[in-house]
């Protein structure tokens, strides 16, 4: 008997038919009976307080950085770390070197230059006004080549510009010194501050007249200083790409061991709100600008319900206010 190919296609498609209805519905029924376990995490009401910390030095109210104008090995100090100077006093020198030897070369330029001059005029039947205007103007800038090296080996030598005790001394002999970095710092006196530079994103939580902790890096972790704010720089300073603003602080408890250029850290609590509603800032899902929480609607089938909420304060512990959306007592769920 000849088999019936329409037969057996109709049949092969049924069977595939039947194969995927029984595949799909295992599936289904697979994920409709499958649980999920949660990590929970309560929603409560507590204490939130947000502080900025900023890093400090103990330093003198009235101090001079002294630096060389020009770059150069430096050929001799005359003071020391703890050194009493008074104002005019040399502090160091670096090598003149090569400027001596310009110095005295442009010396000779301009007496080269004048001897032309001179005998120019004297044959001035042979020589034009403006042959004689020009080498006048060559002599001057000879004079002018001679009064910039002048200057700059005055620039060799730096001096005290205060009264006051040598607190830093960054150059040794033989050292090539850098222009315009501080190669002596003097200081005056016996009152002294605490300098911070305070990141742009947290200077607006600060204030004149504030009071601030400080922990220097000298003293044991628990023991803390009190401060006050009384000045912060109108402009920012930029380091790395990132601006600060120098905020200067009197320490209201000193300690006699406080030493010039001591590192410490600042810490102002700028905010604090109490019993209020609090969850872990890590606990919630952002989309659109939106703030979601997955929220467990059914303990005993473990299903959730995601939540758009509104939050407030964020605290120094990873913890978050709360404004809208939640309930105390909610359970913030966390899929496993």
């Amino acid at each position: 008997m000849p088999i019936n190919k329409k037969i057996i296609k109709k049949t092969i498609y049924w069977i595939i038919f039947i194969a995927i209805v029984i595949t799909t519905g295992f599936i289904i029924w697979g994920n409709k009976n499958k649980k999920v376990d949660y990590t929970l995490a309560p929603v409560s009401r507590g204490t939130l307080s947000r502080t900025i910390s900023a890093d400090g030095k103990y330093l003198s109210k009235d101090e001079a950085d002294v630096s060389f104008q020009i770059t150069g090995p430096v050929m001799n100090i005359k003071v020391d770390v703890g050194d009493k100077v008074e104002k005019g006093q040399l502090l160091a020198s670096i090598d003149p070197g090569v400027l001596i030897e310009e110095l005295q070369q442009a010396k000779k330029e301009v007496s080269a230059q004048k001897e032309t001059y001179a005998f120019m005029k004297k044959h001035g039947t042979a020589y034009k006004y403006n042959n004689l205007q020009a080498q006048k103007d060559t002599i001057e800038k000879s004079q002018a080549a001679v009064d910039e090296v002048s200057r700059q080996l005055q620039y060799a030598d730096i001096t005290a510009p205060i009264d006051g005790t040598v607190a830093e001394k960054n150059v040794s002999v033989g050292e090539i010194a850098q222009a315009g970095s501080p190669a002596v710092t003097i200081i005056r006196g016996n009152d002294m501050r605490i300098e911070a530079n305070v990141p742009e994103v947290d200077i607006a939580g600060v204030a004149v007249g504030q009071k601030v902790s400080v922990k220097f890096d000298a003293y044991p972790e628990n023991q803390r200083f009190d401060a006050v704010i009384t000045d912060i720089d109108p402009a920012p300073i930029t380091v790395q790409n990132v601006g600060y603003y120098v905020v200067k602080m009197d320490v209201e408890n000193p300690d006699p061991g406080f030493k010039y250029g001591m590192n410490c850290t600042i810490y102002d609590q700028t905010n604090q709100k109490d019993n209020v509603l609090i969850i872990p800032e890590g606990l919630i899902e952002t989309s659109d600008d939106k703030k979601f929480a997955d929220v467990l609607v059914d303990e005993q089938k473990k299903t959730v319900e995601k939540r758009e909420i509104q939050t407030g304060l964020e605290g120094d512990d990873g913890m978050i206010e709360v404004v809208s959306g939640l309930r105390e007592g909610d359970q913030i769920a966390v899929e496993k």
